[in-house]
């Protein structure tokens, strides 16, 4: 019976000074747990896609190890319909510090408008060279904006036409947008007041275009009528301008035409103009024969 009190107190002694020697670690040694951020800066780039511009862009990558212990991160980039350098990377980063990476983003020239998101995502590789005991996986990211750029072009139906003074004459525009989204093109006649002190009239419809998609086109009616003039045997040029709608945009493109008025005007159930003008007409024909006789004369 002594004995066996003796074993129950030499138990009871022996777990009391074993728990005395349990280790406490200190204030410091608790961040042994696994772990670190990943941040980019700026969250948000703009490409410029337009021909001619810098399709490129660059973000920087901090990974910051606020743990007392060295630890070695995979981090891995993706992103779909941009070119993204590099696409994965490994960091040691001593305890308490932070590395910074930079991530070059590009995008094709010509490219539609659009937002990208990129992800970054970092992976704990390893603690004070040894694989973690505990898995720890970061994710951040940012966005990639191809922006829009405007670009337009315009062509007309006939560049030469002949046409009768005191006539209506239509004329077709075709606006082609040749940016990356959808545009509203304004049209007008830039020599229109000088047309108009001419005797012409000048009617474009529409004179901005309704959207029109990339890389199709709109047609714009214009209707021009002449001067009504007697007699005319004179050319004018008829200048216009598609000028794009975009905010901040100063694309615009000048085309231009000619028009050669020739002939005699007769203005419609006005019988004495009528008469007036038959009477111009045969005194011109009259001319024309008697110089073609005078010129045979000569001849013989």
């Amino acid at each position: 019976m002594f004995k066996k009190k003796m074993s129950v107190l030499f138990l009871l002694t022996l777990f009391m000074l074993s728990s005395l020697l349990v280790y406490t670690p200190e204030k410091g040694e608790a961040q042994a747990i696994p772990d670190f951020t990943i941040t980019v800066n700026p969250g948000v780039i703009t490409l410029d896609v337009s021909p001619g511009g810098n399709p490129t862009g660059q973000v920087q990558c901090t990974i910051t190890n606020p743990t007392a212990h060295q630890e070695t991160i995979k981090v891995t980039i993706s992103g779909a319909g941009v070119t993204i350098t590099p696409v994965m990377f490994t960091v040691t980063v001593l305890g308490g510090d932070s590395i910074t990476m930079p991530i070059a983003v590009a995008a094709d020239p010509r490219s539609s408008r659009k937002f990208i998101s990129v992800l970054v995502v970092g992976d704990l590789d390893k603690q004070d060279g040894a694989p973690p005991l505990v898995p720890v996986q970061k994710q951040t990211g940012f966005q990639v904006t191809l922006a829009q750029y405007a670009r337009v072009v315009m062509t007309v139906n006939e560049p030469f036409k002949k046409v009768r003074p005191g006539k209506e004459n239509p004329v077709i525009l075709r606006v082609y947008n040749d940016g990356n989204d959808v545009d509203n093109f304004e049209i007008s006649c830039t020599n229109k007041k000088e047309l108009e002190d001419s005797g012409f009239s000048i009617v474009i419809s529409p004179t901005v275009t309704p959207g029109i998609d990339p890389q199709k086109y709109a047609e714009v009616k214009v209707t021009v009528q002449t001067p009504k003039k007697l007699w005319v045997n004179e050319y004018y040029s008829l200048e216009f301008e598609a000028k794009s709608k975009l905010k901040g945009s100063n694309e615009k493109v000048p085309m231009s035409m000619t028009l050669w008025v020739w002939g005699v005007y007769v203005p419609t159930f006005d019988p004495i103009f009528t008469l007036i003008a038959a009477a111009v007409i045969a005194v011109g024909l009259k001319n024309r024969l008697k110089g073609k006789e005078e010129e045979e004369e000569g001849i013989e």
